[in-house]
């Protein structure tokens, strides 16, 4: 950006629910209740084929395949393509380049 040339940029952040707003939490901006659906925004993209990959159990060491939890690895994850057909069970770290999650 040219020398004394200054841009701003607002956003219109909103919280939208399909159904009743949750009577327990507090949000920030207000959610607002019983909203239209959205479109998917990634229906477009195709799903990698990951037919060949076989179910494994440590994703720290054992490299691109099919888990059912993911652990935080000091080292990272190997590149290539994950499917987590879990959750993490938790808040954890992940360090990973050139990996694709699904």
């Amino acid at each position: 950006m040219p020398t004394g040339v200054s841009r701003s940029l607002a956003l219109e952040l909103s919280i939208r629910l399909q159904g009743a707003v949750p009577g327990v939490g507090s949000y920030s901006p207000t959610p607002l209740g019983n909203q239209p659906p959205i479109a998917d925004p990634l229906a477009s993209l195709t799903m990698p084929d990951y037919s060949a990959l076989v179910v494994k159990t440590y994703s720290c060491t054992n490299g691109p395949g099919i888990y059912v939890s993911l652990k935080a690895c000091t080292g990272g994850m190997l590149p290539g393509l994950y499917v987590l057909t879990g959750s993490t069970g938790g808040n954890i770290g992940i360090v990973a380049h050139w990996v694709r999650l699904i």
